[in-house]
């Protein structure tokens, strides 16, 4: 690895002095005091190692670390003082997560044997994390082919799953998310045991034989056990657990976790899932959506919202000029419509549904409608 080191301290002597001493051997960059050094590791880190004196003024230096520990957790934390306090040694270690502490003057030897320890440590941690996101990575890709080696149709509603709640997490502003994606992948991972025919029936909403819920019922359990003694997806594993868990506290797991008890994750995946089975069944996004609003109590209703903006609220819309015919649940009035007689039956800025389509249906027939409407159309 290409190791950088940082040496914070609010005497320019003493950077020179260091930099003077070490800078050939590393590269090296130092900053006069807090502030600069968060300037720097916002633009040029991350750094392998941090050295920051420990009294400087308005930050110091167990503050200034506690800031590079949330910024960036891998770097290697030293503090470097004059002040021999035992105190001071032992806050610096335990809300900084300090590495070393060293005291003034402290040889360049010393420094230097500190740097490289400094410089291994953050090396096997980044080592290690690599690996564990390579592995877990690889875990979950097998599980995948495992299900959909076993069970094509419950792999493809995982799909579909996985599709919906990344615009779900767009919707909420939130870019990434590797356990919520992670959970919704792996969420239908439990319905290995199902058959691919008990599989259909809930996805097209068919009702299922006693037996056939039971087992249903008990998948996502069956998932949990089967992902919460893997390392790192103990999380993945609990969003799961709780993803029939209805947002009122009624559902499966039955405790007294309610609203945003509940995990992020497993509130997004009861939306993302119920609107799957539902949709199948209608094949109608719009009345599947309005189908989730009528149960509100089940659902966040902020994840419901950013769900139907993901889905709708931030396409374009065009405007169409089109017959009674061939109106469709979701579009939009762009004017009044009026009977040739002038009888207001519905105004502009209405969105459309299946009754209001019915009731231009049944007024064409009875009294002339104008045709083409205009409409608002999303793409």
């Amino acid at each position: 690895m290409n190791s950088k080191i940082l040496i914070v301290d609010d005497e320019q002597r003493v950077l020179d002095g260091i930099k003077r001493y070490l800078g050939r051997e590393y590269r090296m960059d130092t900053a006069l005091g807090p502030e600069e050094a968060l300037s720097k590791i916002s633009k040029d880190g991350p750094y392998s190692v941090i050295i920051s004196d420990l009294r400087m003024p308005k930050m110091d230096g167990i503050q200034l670390l506690i800031r590079v520990k949330e910024i960036s957790p891998d770097t290697t934390r030293i503090i470097l003082t004059g002040y021999a306090e035992l105190e001071s040694a032992i806050e610096a270690v335990n809300k900084g997560h300090i590495f070393r502490f060293l005291t003034k003057p402290c040889s360049p030897e010393i420094l230097r044997k500190t740097i490289e320890q400094g410089i291994r440590q953050y090396e096997l941690i980044v080592s290690e994390r690599t690996l564990l996101e390579k592995t877990l990575k690889g875990i979950v890709n097998v599980l995948m082919e495992v299900l959909s080696l076993l069970n094509p149709e419950a792999w493809d509603r995982a799909m579909r799953i996985k599709e919906y709640t990344k615009m779900i997490l767009g919707g909420l502003g939130i870019e990434e998310d590797w356990k919520i994606e992670t959970a919704s992948m792996l969420s239908q991972i439990g319905c290995i045991m199902l058959s691919e025919e008990t599989i259909k029936k809930i996805c097209s909403g068919k009702p299922l034989t006693p037996e056939e819920t039971q087992l249903y019922e008990m998948s996502p359990m069956i998932s949990y056990d089967l992902l919460c003694h893997i390392p790192r997806m103990e999380k993945v594993a609990e969003i799961i657990r709780y993803m029939d868990k209805n947002f009122d506290g009624t559902g499966i797991p039955k405790d007294d976790i309610r609203g945003d008890k509940i995990p992020l994750g497993s509130r997004i995946l009861k939306v993302a899932v119920d609107f799957d089975t539902i949709n199948n069944e209608l094949h109608d996004p719009l009345k599947s959506i309005q189908h989730l609003k009528e149960r509100g109590q089940y659902y966040d209703p902020k994840i419901l919202e950013a769900f139907n903006d993901a889905l709708y609220g931030k396409k374009e819309s065009k405007v169409r000029y089109l017959k009674v015919s061939e109106l469709k649940p979701g579009m939009k009035l762009e004017q009044d419509i009026k009977t040739l007689k002038g009888r207001l039956l519905i105004s502009s800025g209405h969105e459309l549904n299946d009754v209001t389509i019915r009731k231009l249906w049944a007024y064409r027939e009875i009294e002339k409608i104008p045709e083409p409407i205009k409409v608002l159309v999303q793409d």
